[in-house]
């Protein structure tokens, strides 16, 4: 018969630890000190016979005991190491830990870094910093959920930076998905966004750029991120590096676009200026 609970507490403190048993591999520990925890005894599948904790008495009691130690019975008959199931358990639990949105993102920018052109890179970067890390980045990726990064793309728009929103989602995803693959998350908090996506407004065209600098700023925004020429030459205007110089570039363009055309060296100076400006970093 397993010993009663009065007869649990009535266990005293000796010299050495003891152990008495309470049933089939389950034995009450007692120590020096008089603390008392719950242990398990069991044959691994070498042969061995080993000890494994269960917790302290009386915050864990011997019902409650007695029906761990049945279930690690159980595992035992199909095979399991309960002590190497107890390590594989706490490394997860450190797990969701460790795996933050800040880490997780970090190792999959490096993955993609390769694969970028330096304007990409260093967009991309910008927008990690500024926003999708300050505002996810200490969470476990466990815990970010649908209305998480749906908070952070409604900031995202209510500062008008509707570019910068088109571009979150999409990296957002991709993280999401990088975590995915590594068996971090089972489903990607990012992969409705577009399905809320506020619509950005009309884009405003430049119809004053003359004919050479609209074909290079055409050939920026096909081969880089930005949705529209507008937003191209917006973000020329916007950087702090060279702004005045490059405004006046433009402002010049805008200036002479009625008149005349222009001498054909003028412009191709133009589009030279502009290129030299846009891979000094003005375009960012």
């Amino acid at each position: 018969m397993p010993l009663t609970v009065k007869e649990l507490d009535a266990l005293k403190p000796q010299e050495k630890p003891y152990r008495v048993l309470y049933e089939k591999g389950l034995y009450l520990e007692v120590k020096p000190s008089g603390a008392k925890s719950w242990v398990f005894r069991f044959t691994k599948a070498d042969g061995s016979r080993t000890w494994m904790g269960l917790g302290g008495y009386p915050d864990l009691g011997a019902a409650k005991a007695a029906l761990k130690a049945g279930k690690l019975r159980m595992g035992i008959a199909e095979g399991i190491d309960p002590l190497a199931a107890k390590r594989e358990e706490k490394q997860k639990e450190e797990a969701v830990y460790t795996n933050t949105l800040r880490k997780v993102a970090e190792d999959w920018y490096q993955y993609k870094l390769p694969t970028w052109s330096a304007a990409t890179a260093a967009k991309c970067r910008d927008y990690l910093d500024k926003d999708i890390l300050p505002e996810l980045g200490d969470r476990p990726i466990t815990s970010i959920e649908p209305g998480d990064t749906a908070g952070l793309m409604k900031k995202i728009e209510n500062r008008k930076a509707f570019n910068v929103a088109k571009k979150v989602r999409q990296w957002l995803r991709a993280i999401f998905s990088y975590a995915i693959a590594h068996g971090l998350i089972r489903h990607n908090p990012a992969s409705e966004l577009t399905s809320i996506a506020a619509k950005a407004p009309d884009a405003v065209h430049y119809p004053w750029l003359p004919d050479t600098l609209k074909s290079f700023v055409d050939e920026q925004v096909s081969q880089g991120s930005y949705g529209t020429n507008s937003e191209y030459v917006r973000e020329l205007i916007r950087k702090d590096q060279d702004r005045l110089h490059l405004r006046g570039l433009l402002l010049a363009g805008a200036a002479s676009a009625p008149a005349a055309p222009a001498d054909p060296a003028y412009f191709e100076g133009l589009r030279d200026r502009v290129r030299k400006a846009a891979k000094d970093g003005v375009r960012g």
